[in-house]
């Protein structure tokens, strides 16, 4: 038993290395918010469809997607991937209940790796009601 846990811990552990020993290189990262678009106004009740798309040389790590008021920081959408692939998609949507105008924020970050590398995206648009 406790030969089959080590083994489940270093298979764990190697799953997560960094495949790209040259580094980080931010110029090979790629990230792309396609939707929504920045300043576009969307209604009580419109589904507000998220779309982007990253890529890089080698294995990224994740990303995390946060949709917040820009006035006072309240989060409406919290995802994260742990994810490990050269390139992906995002692809959600949120749909906007919000009683009240806002000017919200999503902001888009991926993980690189393990050290700290990333790269953060944003677009702002506001809801009416």
């Amino acid at each position: 038993m406790k030969y089959l846990i080590i083994f489940a811990l270093g298979i764990s552990l190697s799953a997560c290395q960094k495949k790209d020993s040259d580094g980080y290189d931010q110029n090979k990262l790629t990230l792309n918010i396609s939707k929504p678009s920045e300043a576009q106004t969307f209604a009580k009740g419109d589904t507000v469809f998220i779309s982007a798309n990253a890529t890089y040389n080698t294995q990224l790590h994740g990303y995390t997607l946060y949709l917040m008021d820009t006035t006072n920081n309240t989060v409406f959408m919290n995802l994260e991937a742990h994810l490990h692939d050269s390139h992906f998609a995002i692809d959600t949507f949120w749909v906007n209940t919000l009683e009240s105008s806002r000017a919200l924020q999503l902001a888009i970050t991926i993980e690189v790796d393990h050290d700290g590398n990333e790269k953060t995206e944003s677009v702002h648009f506001l809801t009416t009601n």
